[in-house]
Formats: C-alpha cells, structure tokens, sequence
C-alpha cells in the first residue's frame, strides 16, 4: 500500500489549525458505509499549563460491537 503524505508535521500551532480546517473539508459525512467489519476513534488533549498529554483510542468490531 502506498500512503502518500497530506502534510508536512513541523508546522506552528496556526499552521495546523489551518491544516485541520483545510483537512476537515474532504471529510465525506454524505456517503452511508456500504459494510464495515472495524472501526476506530481516537482523540489527543493538552492542558495548555501543563506538558501532560491525554489521548484515548477507541476500536469497534462490527460483528459483536465489542
């Protein structure tokens, strides 16, 4: 499989919020999945005063939801 890069990852903070919100556009929402047999979510917060980082992923199978 090729994966060919959508950007670079050395950018400031209002370069990558400009990036989410250029990202964020190509997101198909429209489109209803035809089948699935995995799922993933996943989500990364900071405190702005703090260096702690808290990120979680969730993965879902479709055939037990577990």
């Amino acid at each position: 499989m090729d994966i060919h890069p959508l950007h670079r990852w050395d950018v400031t903070p209002a370069e990558a919020v400009a990036l989410q919100r250029a990202l964020a556009v190509r997101t198909v929402t429209d489109t209803p999945l035809k089948s699935w047999r995995v799922v993933a979510g996943c989500d990364v917060s900071h405190d702005r005063f703090s260096t702690t980082l808290y990120a979680g992923v969730v993965v879902l199978r479709a055939d037990d939801f577990s």
